[in-house]
């Protein structure tokens, strides 16, 4: 085996690690608490008066901004979730294509 071929192990698993902690898909996540504050994806519950339910919210469904933040998490997930599945696919294209030499 070739250094190359240790970099590439070393890359495979960096991505391996980064793709099913789901690193990419949360990114959007981060970036919403950084612009409106930590707490801005805290889960609230309120019971359904008269059943047994409840109803789960976002904190900031309260604010003044709610539309606001609705519209960029909304566009932020669904750009997080392209990245991850993007790194996926490219993680298993180079296990697909190194992966018989590693071995040998």
């Amino acid at each position: 085996m070739c250094e190359n071929d240790v970099d590439r192990i070393r890359l495979v698993c960096r991505l391996m690690t980064k793709v099913y902690d789901g690193e990419y898909a949360t990114e959007y996540q981060d970036i919403l608490e950084k612009k409106y504050g930590k707490d801005v994806l805290n889960c609230k519950f309120e019971k359904i008066e008269g059943t047994d339910s409840s109803r789960m919210f976002w904190e900031y469904e309260g604010w003044d901004n709610a539309e606001e933040i609705d519209q960029i998490k909304s566009e932020l997930f669904h750009i997080s979730q392209e990245k991850q599945e993007r790194a996926h696919h490219l993680l298993w294209q180079l296990i697909e294509k190194d992966i018989r030499k590693w071995w040998d």
